[in-house]
């Protein structure tokens, strides 16, 4: 089964083209990228050096976040089986498109603080391809099946976190045998994502989930407006990105800052409460 299984996960990763257009591989890209871009904005507003610095040296704060966000970014390896050719290739078709989104985001999330664009997109896709395990959602899939010539069956493991341009980036996490002499066994898994969400209260999606939804509303009540009224508004989309600012902010502090600030501390003392080995034990006793 382990063969079976392996080639599968092999043809995914590299047949993607004839599984999924390629306008929605493109889409799913700039939004993963979006998001990075959004948690590296929201890093660099919770450093030190741009808390403890006044209002006119907090630019110069953030760049030299960025710019230490960047080299740490590049001092780490190519999350295989990717290459810089992957990289090159994505910034090909779709720099301008990422450019363009993360002037967005520097105005929503970064007070319109004038870092370098460029600079910042780039930051993205190095990210994307160097920590996708960080900065994607990671999802587990178990095969535990009989093989065609099998007597006993067997179990694997594997970590995807999505599709990286038009590649499935996953890794096989582990695998059993069950034999004469193992007749079974048990195991748990850890849902990290689960557990950020529960510590922070949202994840960096729920931004461009927000603004996405938010300007299709607004767009469609404008087009009925005009289609009532016979009057167009050649300054609608500037009036939306005003309103989508406008509103983002004043949600993320509603509803964001002030709940974390106070559930977030209680969450991780919580959490480090919890006995790995105490938990795995009282598990199996119920199994029992």
């Amino acid at each position: 089964m382990s063969q079976h299984t392996l080639q599968t996960f092999s043809n995914l990763s590299t047949a993607t083209e004839r599984l999924f257009p390629e306008t929605y591989l493109g889409d799913l890209l700039i939004e993963n990228v979006d998001q990075i871009v959004i948690r590296f904005l929201r890093m660099i507003a919770d450093d030190d050096r741009v808390k403890s610095t006044g209002s006119e040296a907090v630019v110069a704060a953030k760049k030299a976040a960025l710019e230490e966000f960047y080299e740490m970014t590049m001092a780490r390896p190519i999350r295989a089986p990717f290459n810089e050719d992957s990289i090159n290739e994505v910034r090909a078709q779709h720099f301008d498109r990422l450019k363009q989104e993360a002037v967005i985001d520097l105005r929503m999330f970064s007070d319109e603080a004038p870092l370098d664009a460029d600079r910042l997109a780039d930051l993205e896709i190095q990210a994307l391809f160097r920590r996708p395990d960080f900065f994607l959602s990671e999802t587990g899939i178990v095969i535990a099946d009989y093989g065609t010539d099998d007597f006993f069956p067997s179990y694997r493991e594997f970590s995807c976190l999505g599709f990286l341009g038009k590649r499935l980036c996953y890794e096989e996490k582990s695998d059993q045998n069950i034999t004469p002499r193992d007749s079974g066994f048990f195991k748990a898994f850890a849902t990290t994502a689960m557990a950020d969400t529960f510590t922070m209260g949202f994840g960096p999606d729920v931004f461009s989930t927000v603004r996405t939804h938010l300007r299709t509303t607004l767009q469609e009540l404008t087009a009925k407006i005009e289609t009532q009224t016979g009057v167009p508004c050649p300054s609608a989309e500037q009036f939306f990105d005003e309103a989508i600012v406008d509103h983002t902010k004043r949600w993320q502090t509603d509803k964001i800052v002030g709940p974390v600030r106070s559930s977030a501390g209680p969450s991780w003392l919580a959490l480090a409460e919890i006995r790995v080995s105490r938990t795995e034990s009282r598990f199996a006793a119920s199994l029992n």
